[in-house]
């Protein structure tokens, strides 16, 4: 689900008086489209800060336990891309100043209880500390660091495609150069 939706879709839930599953599709996910919001998500990752902060005010009035669960998978897919655009080196600099810009403004009294039960609460006590998710998980030689590249290039294509991946890696080695 794309950032700029999610609010939308908790604010829907919020509100529902009932949940209907259904057995067909109504809506249909495109894929590898460069030019989206999706696409460009490194690009526009403040976006990912600004559907936290609205959803945390729709949150507002909601039981604890519930605003938890909501709040604490916003933060977790939030702390994914950032994990992951810090792993792929894409605008790893910018998005981790807007990252810890962000953490330095959060909140997280909401999660007190169960902080250890938050998946991206190793990352925010990086972050804190200004390190990168990945600065302390350095490869310890060329041949896994040849295993984990390749393992990445796959995961790369099954997600995005061939077409996406060959862009990617293209512009990862012009930036080396």
């Amino acid at each position: 689900m794309c950032v700029n939706d999610r609010s939308f879709y908790v604010e829907v839930i919020l509100k529902a008086k009932a949940v209907m599953f259904l057995n067909y599709f109504m809506i249909y996910h495109r894929c590898n489209i460069p030019n989206s919001l999706v696409g460009q998500r490194a690009k526009y990752f403040s976006c990912h800060f600004e559907s936290y902060n609205i959803i945390k005010n729709k949150c507002i009035g909601v039981p604890q336990k519930e605003r938890f669960i909501i709040l604490e998978r916003e933060l977790q897919d939030m702390f994914a891309w950032y994990r992951k655009f810090q792993r792929d080196h894409v605008m790893e600099k910018e998005i981790h100043e807007q990252m810890k810009e962000f953490i330095d403004n959060l909140d997280i009294s909401v999660f007190a209880e169960n902080l250890h039960k938050c998946r991206w609460y190793k990352d925010y006590l990086k972050i804190k500390e200004n390190k990168s998710a990945t600065s302390t998980s350095t490869i310890k030689n060329n041949k896994s660091s040849f295993y984990a590249n390749v393992r990445k290039l796959t995961q790369c294509l099954e997600d995005n495609g061939l077409i996406y991946t060959l862009k990617l890696v293209k512009n990862k080695l012009l930036q080396r150069i």
